[in-house]
C-alpha cells in the first residue's frame, strides 16, 4: 500500500482489541530509501515501543527505532562491526538496567555470532545521545586507541588528528556512570595518559569530546 513498492520499509500497525487499526506507519532510516525489516518488536513499560531488524546503508546493519505510543520516532539508529561487510540483527531483551541485550550476525572475515548491550537511548557506548536523535556511529570512525587494554590501570589514549585545543575526557562505567571527567585546555602530543588505578576491575568506556567531534573507546582494567 505504499507511494513506492519497489522500496522496502520497516512497518508497524497498531491495532485494537476487535482489529481496528488505530495507527499505520512505515519507517527507514534517515538518508536511506534502500530497505528495511523488523525481526523484533516490544513494548516497555512507558507504552513506548522498541523495533529492531535490518536496514541497508551502503551494506545491511543492525537497526533499532524506539517510538512513542503513537509510532512517533524518538531515536533511530543503526550498527555495524565493519561497514563494507553486511551485519543483522535478530533478536533483543529488555536488561535490568533499561538497555537492552541484542543477538545478530556479523562478517569480516568469516560469519560470527554478534552480540551488542545497549543503554536505555540505544547506544552501545555511554554518552551516543549527544549527537542528532536519529543517528548512526560507523564503528571504525568513532572509536578511539586504547593501549594496552587490557590494563591494570595505567592506559594510554591515541588523540585523533583533528582533536585540537580544548579537549574533555570522561570515564564511565558500564552502567553508564560517568566516573571521572578531565579537561585539557589545550593538547601538544598526540597521545593522553590516564591512571584507572582506583577503580575496581571491569570494563570502563572512555569518552573524549572536541568541540562537535566525540570519539569513545572500551578499556578492561584487571
Amino acid at each position: 500500500n505504499f507511494p513506492n513498492p519497489q522500496k522496502i520499509y520497516g512497518w508497524l500497525i497498531k491495532i485494537d482489541a476487535l482489529g481496528n487499526v488505530e495507527w499505520d506507519k512505515k519507517y527507514q532510516y534517515i538518508n536511506n530509501a534502500n530497505n528495511g525489516f523488523w525481526t523484533g518488536l516490544m513494548q516497555l513499560p512507558d507504552s513506548s515501543y522498541v523495533a529492531l531488524g535490518t536496514t541497508r546503508y551502503s551494506k545491511d546493519q543492525g537497526w533499532i527505532v524506539k517510538t512513542d505510543r503513537f509510532g512517533k520516532v524518538i531515536w533511530s539508529r543503526t550498527y555495524t562491526r565493519n561497514p563494507s561487510k553486511h551485519h543483522y540483527f535478530y533478536d533483543f531483551k529488555p536488561t535490568p538496567d533499561g538497555g537492552f541485550i541484542v543477538c545478530g550476525t556479523t562478517w569480516n572475515q568469516s560469519q560470527d555470532a554478534w552480540l551488542v548491550k545497549l543503554d536505555s537511548f540505544g547506544c552501545d557506548t555511554p554518552g551516543c545521545q549527544i549527537y542528532d536523535a536519529v543517528q548512526s556511529i560507523p564503528a571504525p570512525k568513532a572509536r578511539i586507541n586504547i593501549y594496552p587494554n587490557p590494563s591494570t590501570g595505567l592506559i594510554n589514549i591515541s588523540l585523533p588528528a583533528t582533536f585540537k585545543g580544548k579537549t574533555t575526557l570522561r570515564v564511565y562505567d558500564i552502567m553508564g556512570r560517568m566516573l571521572l571527567q578531565e579537561i585539557y585546555t589545550k593538547l601538544n602530543a598526540s597521545t593522553l595518559n590516564l591512571k584507572l588505578a582506583g577503580q575496581a576491575a571491569g570494563l570502563y568506556m572512555i569518552e573524549l569530546q572536541n568541540g562537535k567531534q566525540s570519539r569513545f573507546g572500551k578499556v578492561m582494567i584487571e
